[in-house]
């Protein structure tokens, strides 16, 4: 899932096809270029609950996220329990950088290049 900020309409019109795309790339917009409790559901939606390959045997897996508003809320949490079968485990704030590397050294460059 991409989240572009300050976009009207990051995907083209039904029927228009889309070469920078692909289909299995969830496009969408927000205002603030970040993640909301409603984007946070079409995430679960679209990306999460489709992830079959990754998951295991008892069809119960642990997401580990950052402490953002839209990660913690209780709507969220839920949704991921009982619908996905998801535990989730928040990092404490100003801890990313030590417990989730990526974000410091690939997620922070392209953001600063793009955005």
């Amino acid at each position: 899932m991409i989240i572009f900020k300050n976009l009207k309409n990051p995907r083209p019109a039904k029927g228009e096809t889309c070469e920078i795309w692909p289909n299995d790339v969830f496009v969408t917009a927000s205002k603030g270029g970040s993640a909301s409790e409603e984007l946070m559901k079409l995430w679960i939606q679209k990306v999460w609950a489709k992830r079959g390959l990754f998951s295991n045997a008892t069809g119960r897996t642990l997401l580990v996220m950052d402490a953002h508003r839209a990660h913690t809320t209780v709507s969220i949490r839920n949704n991921l329990k009982r619908n996905c079968k998801t535990d989730v485990s928040i990092i404490p704030g100003r801890m990313t950088p030590l417990l989730q590397p990526l974000d410091l050294s690939v997620n922070r460059p392209v953001k600063a290049i793009f955005f």
